[in-house]
């Protein structure tokens, strides 16, 4: 069960040089200081951001409905 503590935005890499699943294509970038190997509170949550390959995602609203994301070229 997912709590809302746990609620927010997944971030996640696609390697689209692969086509086997066995080799892991997907990535899930977790909120920074996420300690968990299961990633159980990686989700990012209002003002929350992550940078990845030159690009930063980050929480800008948050409600019932879900998350605003904003996406940016990192400086």
């Amino acid at each position: 069960m997912m709590y809302p503590k746990n609620q927010g935005a997944l971030v996640y890499t696609v390697n689209t040089s692969s086509s086997d699943w066995e080799d892991h294509p997907l990535a899930l970038i977790p909120r920074p200081g996420v300690k968990d190997s299961l990633y159980r509170d990686g989700a990012l949550r209002l003002g929350d951001s992550v940078t990845v390959s030159g690009v930063k995602i980050t929480v800008v609203e948050s409600d019932e409905f879900g998350e605003v994301i904003k996406v940016e070229k990192a400086s």
